[in-house]
């Protein structure tokens, strides 16, 4: 798990572990620990960020990189800068998803 600056220091030599099959990423704890706003990172995706360093150390390991996106929004953040495997939120957090779905349909807006 790569929440800590030293995480992210260590992260190519993290992913090299035998046996390690992914990386997850806690962008909300590594964005405190980096001194940044989590939305500042998310969008941050280029080789020289630190979730761009994540992703190209998991790929040269030929591993998953994994994060917690919190929201559907942010999982497509994620989506879009490498990450493969991502909890988009809780389950707690989609059961009003699927209300609000059932709702429309219901109403006829679906």
């Amino acid at each position: 798990m790569v929440e800590t600056a030293d995480a992210l220091d260590a992260v190519e030599a993290i992913a090299s572990v035998p046996g390690v099959d992914m990386v997850f990423v806690g962008p909300f704890d590594l964005s405190l620990a980096l001194g940044m706003d989590v939305d500042d990172l998310l969008v941050a995706t280029g080789d020289g960020t630190p979730l761009g360093r994540i992703v190209r150390a998991c790929s040269n390991a030929g591993i998953l990189a994994g994060a917690y996106a919190g929201t559907p929004g942010r999982a497509v953040l994620l989506a879009a800068a490498g990450f493969s495997w991502i909890a988009a939120t809780t389950d707690t957090a989609l059961l009003p998803f699927g209300v609000e779905a059932v709702r429309r349909q219901m109403h006829g807006d679906a």
